[in-house]
């Protein structure tokens, strides 16, 4: 191989690689190509997903937050700051 190397060049031989390799041996390459480039896409595409719903899911625990002190600020004023919270 390194005879071959030094007489023909580098290019040569990988030329020489390329013409051997079979056409399913091109699918798996161009196939793992694919997912290598498509995967940080799909994981992006997750990521935005995700932060979308913890937003979502922030924002209706922050409502029910609001209702319950509400709740809370009207027993206490029901019950003479007996029950319930004065202030949230």
């Amino acid at each position: 191989m390194l005879k071959i190397t030094k007489a023909l060049g580098l290019r040569q031989v990988r030329m020489a690689r390329h013409r051997s390799k079979t056409r399913r041996q091109f699918a798996a390459v161009y196939l793992a190509e694919g997912i290598a480039y498509l995967l940080p896409v799909f994981a992006i595409i997750t990521i935005i997903c995700l932060v979308s719903l913890a937003g979502k899911w922030d924002a209706q625990e922050a409502e029910a937050t609001v209702d319950l002190c509400q709740e809370m600020q009207t027993i206490y004023q029901q019950s003479n700051g007996q029950y319930g919270w004065p202030t949230c």
